[in-house]
């Protein structure tokens, strides 16, 4: 009978840190992402819409209620939600980008879902408020790196703020930021 090998104990803390430490590695690591503008003139004018809005049963399907709680729920009857396409795929899920467009406003949103379609997180990467275009977000995606910019006017005062913030989605297909920065 072969005689089993046993750890050191002094080697068991730095085994189980490095068990953590692959662990925290594996979730963190970026999901590669398609390099990406969502911005008014290339995308927000050509690339909202596609010839086929979302049914009742692909809202259902996309949890379109889980990633788009409009502020106005007493008519949205003017609201179309789009599945413009499918920026990633892998065995822990995919990444959609969603888009909804009204007569006010249009939204893009890219959504993850896990292998049986269930939603795990969303990130709005696109808005445009048409009316007084005091709200706006654009993104960039760059090298797995997904920058987005809000905008905001003060419709009293006129001050204008620009808040930028840094993300990335992690391997558990969850939107991470790494840095937020807000500037006048």
């Amino acid at each position: 009978m072969k005689k089993s090998k046993q750890i050191h104990p002094h080697l068991l803390p730095l085994l189980m840190l490095s068990a953590v430490w692959l662990l925290i590695a594996c979730v963190s690591a970026s999901v590669p992402l398609p390099d990406m503008v969502f911005d008014t003139a290339p995308f927000g004018e050509k690339e909202m819409k596609n010839e086929h809005p979302l049914s009742a049963t692909e809202q259902q399907q996309w949890q379109i209620s889980e990633i788009d709680r409009p502020l106005y729920q007493d008519d949205l009857s003017d609201f179309r939600y789009y599945l413009l396409k499918e920026v990633y795929a892998g065995s822990e899920g995919k990444v959609l980008l969603i888009s909804r467009t009204s007569e006010n406003e249009a939204f893009a949103w890219l959504a993850s879902y896990d292998a049986d379609d269930g939603l795990i997180d969303h990130q709005t990467v696109y808005y445009d408020e048409w009316a007084e275009s005091a709200l706006g977000i654009t993104s960039v995606v760059r090298n797995d790196t997904i920058t987005v910019s809000h905008y905001m006017m003060d419709l009293q005062t006129g001050e204008e703020t620009t808040r930028i913030d840094t993300l990335q989605l992690n391997r558990a297909l969850k939107f991470t930021a790494f840095n937020s920065d807000k500037k006048p």
